[in-house]
């Protein structure tokens, strides 16, 4: 018995399966907040999106590389303990994936996301069934 596959589909975590602004920025908003650094506005906290967290603080504060990796774990912890499930799942994702696992389109994900928040994720919100 041969095995169909039509092709693959490879989707991104954040910003294409989950939209994770939300617990992002809390756990940004805390850990600038918990190194006693100033809030910034809303506008600038969005940057904050994509990029690693070093290189935004980076661009925001005048930090040496002590102090951004230390902000980074504040972070990260945070992120990991409190604000990793915040996430929302767009709109329609999950029965576009259901018609693309149907038409026996194999589903992959590549991501810039740390490999444990992803997997993490990717099983609290059920897209493990996919992949």
């Amino acid at each position: 018995m041969s095995e169909k596959n039509y092709g693959i589909a490879v989707f991104d975590v954040d910003g294409t399966l989950l939209d994770t602004t939300e617990g992002m920025l809390a756990a940004v908003r805390y850990a600038v907040q918990a190194a006693g650094l100033p809030l910034l506005s809303e506008e600038a906290f969005l940057t904050f999106i994509g990029p690693p967290i070093q290189n935004s603080l980076k661009a925001h504060y005048e930090l040496s590389d002590e102090e951004v990796q230390r902000i980074a774990e504040l972070f990260r912890d945070r992120y990991k303990t409190k604000d990793l499930f915040k996430a929302v799942p767009y709109r329609g994702i999950y029965e576009l994936l259901d018609r693309l696992k149907k038409a026996d389109i194999e589903i992959a994900i590549a991501t810039y996301k740390r490999e444990d928040y992803a997997l993490e994720l990717l099983k609290y919100f059920h897209f493990d069934r996919y992949t």
